[in-house]
């Protein structure tokens, strides 16, 4: 019944990225987290190795759009909610590589940070007020 931490933490993304965006006011139901991580699982992450990749650059690549799998909901936390789920998978991937390290850096951390508001409104504003 054990399982490498890497696959233990890979199941709590999606619980661990919704529940990030709900302190901050995000509607988005834990089902809507599931199902978009679903789809980063098929459609992103299976072309992206995240061991490999830096904060850096996984903020340069292209983000699927994911708003279609929700249609009803508000954009901007569809949005918020796959950028948490890309970075919460990210942390996940890495965090057990780094086993007995200091863990992130602090430049990984704020280019994560920054990557959770990425591509949130087009003029760069805090979209949530």
């Amino acid at each position: 019944m054990n399982r490498p931490v890497s696959q233990a933490a890979k199941q709590l993304v999606p619980e661990y990225a919704h529940q990030s965006v709900s302190i901050e006011d995000n509607k988005m139901a834990q089902q809507d987290s599931y199902k978009i991580y679903g789809h980063l699982t098929t459609h992103f992450f299976s072309s992206v190795d995240l061991s490999a990749v830096s904060p850096q650059r996984l903020s340069d690549l292209r983000f699927p759009d994911v708003s279609p799998l929700t249609p009803h909901a508000d954009k901007a936390q569809v949005v918020e909610l796959r950028n948490h789920l890309i970075a919460s998978a990210w942390i996940a991937e890495v965090a057990s590589r780094r086993q007995g390290t200091m863990g992130p850096t602090e430049a990984e951390i704020r280019c994560l940070s920054a990557l959770t508001m990425r591509d949130l409104t087009e003029d760069g504003s805090f979209p949530f007020n």
